[in-house]
């Protein structure tokens, strides 16, 4: 039987704050455990960890939601909301299990649960894809096909054994998207651990083409690989 799933709701609009608090409470299954009107706030507390679900209002003070999924990794299921539909794009970009349009309606809420509930059912929680946006439409990537990323200025070049996508993001950025088989090496490269075929500690090899690792960040890859 599965335990219940322990919610954060990070919102500034007192209504809404009361009303997620309602649904969670009223719903089986769900366990509400901090509310916070920022992010800022959610990092301070220490928190984070604890949650299997995360209500992420995209327009917060001091830090709005997007510029913390930017910064922050996070494990739990994202559910964004926000009044502006615009934003909707913004929730497949962030890999978020669903997105809800304010004013929330229960039977919505409910919709976003059943989601939700089936990832932790089938052990989804981190999908084994991501869709990227590209002319205006958002292609499905899986994270197997992915080699390697490599920084070009403000953009960013995701290779895969079929070819080369370039789109708008930063590295720290498109790093939480992905799952823990993936690690920067360097300032400009994150690699897939799978497809590394030879390594040392001023390059890896990955399909041919070797990408430089940074001192810095040269133990972490060796600790990871379990070469000491």
């Amino acid at each position: 039987m599965m335990s219940n799933l322990k919610c954060i709701v990070i919102d500034d609009d007192l209504l809404i704050q009361e009303m997620l608090m309602n649904y969670i409470n009223q719903t089986n299954g769900l366990e509400l455990i901090s509310v916070f009107i920022n992010p800022v706030d959610l990092i301070d507390s220490g928190l984070i960890e604890n949650a299997d679900v995360l209500f992420l209002d995209i327009q917060t003070p001091v830090m709005n939601g997007l510029e913390f999924l930017e910064s922050t990794k996070i494990n739990a299921q994202l559910v964004l909301m926000t009044s502006n539909k615009e934003y909707a794009f913004d929730g497949f970009e962030n890999d978020a299990t669903d997105f809800l349009l304010k004013p929330i309606t229960l039977q919505r809420f409910d919709l976003a649960i059943s989601k939700i509930k089936a990832n932790f059912s089938n052990n989804t929680q981190r999908k084994n894809y991501i869709f990227i946006k590209s002319n205006k439409e958002f292609i499905k990537l899986r994270l197997d096909d992915i080699l390697y990323i490599s920084a070009a200025s403000e953009y960013i070049n995701i290779y895969t054994a079929n070819g080369r996508h370039m789109i708008y993001s930063n590295m720290k950025g498109f790093l939480n998207r992905l799952d823990s088989n993936f690690v920067q090496i360097h300032r400009s490269h994150i690699v897939s651990l799978n497809k590394i075929e030879k390594v040392s500690r001023h390059h890896v090899e990955i399909n041919g083409v070797k990408l430089n690792v940074s001192k810095s960040h040269a133990q972490e890859l060796f600790d990871i690989l379990g070469l000491g």
